[in-house]
């Protein structure tokens, strides 16, 4: 098996990473290279889209919602297993779901009456099951996770279905390096700085951005046009040849 090369990128919210690393894939491609775009919160949004919260939607991730619930906690562990049960122990799995549901009880996001009800926002469930969840049981737990599905993409076939693991990777591209210790296992560290975007307040993962700008292989300035930005990125191709 071989290992495919991690390439992550870091900046604040709104610089442009998700249209850098989707622009260094299509440059790789176009060089021969087989590329995986992924992040070490996609586990964490596909667990909150199946408890009904919709992370992707830009215009309401940042609404609270509240949702009834015959059961949360069975559909939560359904969740949890389904996305994390191949790539984490059972151990971990069991942490990771009574430390979260403590967590969202504790601060009253979850309660029971004669239904679970849960009121959060999508981006705030995401944020709290990433870092008072998965790093509360360890802090190199989404490190382990990210590592662990890597692997699977380095593989030429997957015991598993290809609805979940794509074709094996040369290059897997991961968009949302936030902590230092994140960058354990990335092999290059791209960071995209752009003029007037500062990151968002309010959470630990959204602090770190100094710290890992000074830590970068690669320092980019986004304040051009579209296709400035692009060209400069389309040049690092060259590079992970």
């Amino acid at each position: 098996m071989t290992i495919p090369k991690i390439i992550g990128f870091t900046g604040p919210a709104g610089s442009g990473k998700d249209e850098a690393a989707s622009t260094l894939q299509t440059a790789l491609e176009a060089l021969g290279k087989r590329v995986v775009l992924t992040s070490f919160a996609h586990p964490i949004r596909e667990i909150a889209r199946k408890v009904g919260l919709d992370p992707y939607n830009r215009e309401r991730k940042e609404v609270e919602v509240s949702l009834r619930y015959s059961h949360f906690e069975l559909q939560l562990i359904e969740a949890v297993v389904y996305e994390l049960g191949d790539v984490v122990g059972e151990e971990s799995l069991a942490d990771l779901y009574a430390t979260f549901v403590t967590v969202l009880r504790d601060q009253k996001y979850l309660v029971t009456k004669r239904q679970d009800i849960l009121t959060v926002s999508p981006r705030r469930f995401c944020q709290l099951l990433g870092t008072e969840g998965g790093r509360a049981v360890r802090q190199s737990f989404w490190n382990d996770v990210l590592v662990a599905r890597v692997k699977r993409f380095g593989t030429q076939s997957h015991p598993l279905s290809q609805r979940r693991w794509p074709p094996a990777a040369d290059i897997v591209l991961v968009t949302d390096v936030r902590f230092p210790d994140e960058t354990l296992p990335v092999d290059t560290l791209i960071a995209i700085d752009r003029p007037g975007v500062a990151p968002v307040a309010g959470h630990d993962s959204e602090s770190h951005y100094g710290t890992l700008f000074n830590k970068a292989d690669y320092k980019l300035v986004n304040d051009g046009t579209l296709a400035e930005f692009q060209e400069a990125v389309a040049k690092l191709a060259e590079d992970f040849q």
